[in-house]
């Protein structure tokens, strides 16, 4: 408990005297909104990453911003209609990850990535909220986030896709009846 209350202390100070982790992340948020204001709707696209070194103080807060704080990075470089699209992707996955983890009977390792990935999901959101907020980064999705994805369509595939076992000429005579009626 003292070293929780030391690390504590040691983030309220970072924050008041704007050093320290805490201090950095605020003025790299600060610096990244600024950069959002400048071009609100679509971003500014990834412009620190393709420098090789930063040759400004503004461009070295504004790459390390982009790398720490992904919900501001995204917001900055995508401006608010990418923005809005990974928070849709959010919504939409945490959505089915709870729907699909409701259905599924099985404890296989299929269902332990799905909680894995809802698990990831709600962290970001919920606890990391100050810095990540969001799954998506500048970057898309991570490796094992594609993975998850990968594994979050197949189970839905599996278990929520409605069944047609109808052959392809069964559905054309199907198609054909109906244009005749």
């Amino acid at each position: 408990t003292e070293a929780i209350g030391a690390r504590i202390q040691q983030g309220q100070d970072d924050l008041k005297y704007g050093e320290g982790t805490y201090g950095t992340r605020a003025a790299n948020l600060n610096a990244l909104l600024e950069l959002w204001a400048a071009n609100p709707v679509i971003g500014i696209g990834i412009h620190p990453f393709w420098l090789i070194s930063p040759l400004t103080t503004e461009e070295a807060i504004y790459a390390w911003g982009f790398s720490d704080i992904k919900w501001a990075g995204l917001l900055a470089a995508y401006g608010t209609i990418g923005f809005l699209l990974a928070i849709l992707f959010q919504i939409i996955f945490i959505y089915l990850c709870f729907k699909l983890l409701r259905k599924i009977k099985l404890s296989d390792i299929n269902y332990f990535f799905l909680l894995f990935f809802l698990l990831n999901m709600l962290r970001d959101t919920l606890l990391g909220f100050d810095y990540n907020l969001i799954t998506v980064s500048i970057y898309g999705l991570g490796s094992i986030n594609a993975f998850f994805v990968a594994n979050l369509v197949y189970l839905y595939e599996k278990n929520i896709k409605p069944v047609d076992n109808k052959t392809p000429q069964e559905k054309i005579l199907k198609i054909n009846i109906a244009q005749k009626q």
